[in-house]
């Protein structure tokens, strides 16, 4: 599971009230290493992460501002590690 937290600050303050309450995204997937940018170069932060296998990303699909249940589409799964037959 990934869980994203809004942040709500203005720059040079972080304190309790910084961040919205988290929203969780359940990949399922074992997560090792996470990355955020802009992937697809459409302006919106997307989040990559390493799985077993290969790199699984979730695209920022939002049209608004905020993190809800519907900012990032259904997790693809890119394999990094040839098929072994």
């Amino acid at each position: 599971m990934i869980s994203v937290m809004r942040n709500l600050t203005s720059p040079g303050t972080i304190d309790t009230n910084s961040f919205a309450e988290a929203v969780d995204f359940g990949v399922n997937l074992g997560a090792n290493l996470l990355a955020i940018a802009d992937f697809d170069s459409d302006g919106k932060p997307d989040i990559a992460f390493l799985t077993q296998g290969g790199v699984t990303l979730l695209p920022n699909i939002s049209t608004g501002p905020g993190i809800n249940n519907g900012t990032f589409a259904e997790p693809v799964f890119v394999s990094i590690y040839p098929d072994i037959i």
